[in-house]
């Protein structure tokens, strides 16, 4: 962020309990920075941030393809990339489940080339 935008956040930010513990923790204080300087104001709950993040990550996708930003919310998205990035979510939790934590090996029946392409992660 640049002074300008963080003198705005700040107070903002003050307002926000959860949100100024959250940001005692580098992660977290580099998605909401990145999400006020997007969007221009606080994410309200930790789920908007990581919507806030699967949205761009998605939109990153689109253009790599070639293709332009047509959405600014993930309920705007292409369904068909929102089930790609669904497909990821559902193979972490699996292995989040075994408590395995890793994306080291994975096999082409948990995960289709398409949903790798998004650019979550490396195949």
């Amino acid at each position: 962020l640049g002074a300008e935008e963080g003198e705005k956040m700040v107070p903002e930010l003050k307002k926000s309990s959860s949100l100024s513990s959250l940001m005692q923790t580098p992660f977290f204080a580099v998605l909401i920075c990145e999400q006020f300087k997007d969007n221009g104001h606080l994410p309200s709950t930790r789920t908007e941030i990581f919507s806030s993040v699967i949205t761009r990550l998605l939109q990153r996708s689109l253009k790599s393809r070639g293709k332009k930003k047509c959405f600014k919310r993930l309920e705007q998205a292409p369904v068909e990339l929102v089930d790609k990035a669904l497909e990821v979510g559902k193979v972490a939790f699996e292995r989040l489940k075994r408590k395995d934590l890793t994306f080291f090996e994975l096999s082409e029946d948990e995960l289709s080339e398409d949903a790798v392409k998004l650019g979550l992660l490396e195949h």
